[in-house]
């Protein structure tokens, strides 16, 4: 978090003074304490990645991709290594029987599902406008592999919000997927893949 100017601390109290001699007693809420959730240690618990088999036609050498790559556990070890889980945290690839992905606050939880990634596991023959010129030269291979990094990054951001009880001034979606994008872009950057992905989560 950036430090507050003098200037702007102060500007910031008058105006509150101000509101309060004309504004209706506020009511009492329980106060939100960030990072609540957090471990006693750093690194002292992880992310359980599975990566389970499936039914789905085409995702079991998808499957095996992301497993041989091992691009997912390097990031989630990485991510790990920089925070102080409250506990191990499965992330599980696996048959959803629906198209999604999510984080499941009630068993802390992140599921990835085949399901979702059949949707994108294609070429984009079908694709016009600006996105096929973007696409023309594009791996696919990669661009699996990198849409699949984001979207599990983003719930992973909604996994975080959860367990370190976040504020979040705004909605939860927008916050979550800038968060990502600017970890993404750092480590695209060359800044490394350990002090990026810790970023991700914005702190």
């Amino acid at each position: 978090m950036r430090p507050f100017s003098l200037a702007l601390i102060t500007t910031m109290m008058m105006s509150g003074a101000a509101l309060a001699e004309t504004a209706e007693p506020a009511q009492e809420v329980p106060p939100i304490v960030a990072g609540a959730g957090a471990g006693e240690t750093i690194g002292e618990h992880r992310f359980q990645l599975t990566f389970e088999p499936t039914q789905i036609d085409g995702m079991g050498l998808v499957r095996s991709k992301f497993q041989n790559e091992g691009i997912f556990q390097q990031v989630l070890d990485a991510l790990a290594d920089e925070i102080a889980l409250p506990k191990d945290i499965p992330v599980v690839f696996r048959d959803c029987d629906l198209i999604n992905a999510y984080w499941d606050p009630e068993n802390s939880t992140l599921n990835m599902c085949w399901d979702l990634i059949a949707e994108y596991n294609h070429g984009y023959e079908q694709v016009s406008g600006e996105e096929k010129m973007f696409l023309a030269g594009a791996n696919q291979g990669t661009v699996l592999t990198g849409t699949t990094l984001f979207i599990l990054m983003h719930e992973l951001g909604h996994g975080l919000v959860d367990l370190f009880r976040i504020p979040i001034t705004g909605r939860e979606e927008n916050a979550v997927t800038v968060c990502v994008a600017r970890g993404l872009f750092l480590q695209a950057d060359g800044a490394g893949a350990r002090s990026s992905v810790a970023r991700i989560v914005c702190r």
